[in-house]
């Protein structure tokens, strides 16, 4: 039945297979394309969606930005903002922090040694001496509203920033120095990162102690057993510091 075929015939087929395969190349192609477009898409709304407001800019401008959006919302029942957030690489007196060490009971066996090269430092600092908030008297209430000022610093930082962990230096009472810190790890909150920021902590413009709701208190709660730690920096042989975070005594 081929030989039946004409010259001119033989030509055409070849042609129209060569149609086909550029069609069907053009219709792939452009199918693979919506694909990635709808996945960059899809990516970056998943970002914009987890806060109605996220930081931009480089690493250092995002992680201070986001200390004073941040440190804007907390405030003291007569208004004023409750601390300053002060952002950077962790340090003290200059000296860069290059280890964290945790310290998580007496034997030596519980000693641990981390890296600080990918991670944050905030401190919550009042306007008294040391950093003391110095309006009001320390409650548990304000306590807690701190710590929850700390974990939403982080959220933003793990989520917007290439941060691996954050520590929060905590404001101390009247008259002693400051001694406990929050210690947060990226990978705890995974969970966290991939809903919106609603679904742990309320949107608030303006929060005060005593105002968080009992979801919030338990996520606080919960925090504080496994990241409160009481804090105190050492010089390496090196002449670099490290950050050293005990357990607290129960």
């Amino acid at each position: 039945m081929a030989d039946d075929l004409s010259p001119s015939a033989r030509e055409v087929h070849p042609t129209r297979f060569r149609i086909a395969y550029i069609i069907l190349a053009v219709v792939v192609g452009a199918a693979v394309g919506t694909f990635i477009v709808l996945v960059g898409r899809g990516h970056n709304e998943q970002r914009s969606n987890w806060s109605e407001w996220q930081p931009d800019g480089s690493a250092t401008q995002k992680t201070a930005q986001i200390a004073n959006y941040v440190g804007h919302q907390y405030r003291l029942p007569s208004g004023r903002q409750l601390v300053l957030v002060i952002p950077g690489a962790p340090e003290i007196q200059n000296l860069p922090v290059e280890h964290v060490a945790l310290v998580e009971g007496n034997n030596p066996s519980d000693f641990s040694l981390e890296s600080a090269n990918n991670s944050v430092m905030y401190q919550l600092c009042g306007l008294g001496q040391r950093c003391a908030i110095e309006e009001g008297t320390p409650s548990f209430a304000r306590g807690t509203l701190l710590h929850r000022e700390a974990l939403e610093l982080a959220l933003y930082t793990f989520k917007y920033g290439d941060a691996e962990s954050v520590v929060t230096l905590l404001p101390g009472r009247a008259g002693t120095s400051p001694s406990f810190a929050l210690y947060l790890r990226k990978d705890d909150f995974e969970h966290a990162l991939d809903r919106p920021l609603s679904r742990t902590l309320r949107p608030t413009a303006d929060i005060q102690p005593g105002q968080l709701t009992r979801s919030e208190n338990s996520v606080i709660q919960n925090i504080d057993l496994r990241h409160l730690y009481r804090y105190a920096f050492q010089q390496a042989p090196d002449g670099s510091a490290i950050l050293v975070l005990s357990t607290p005594a129960p």
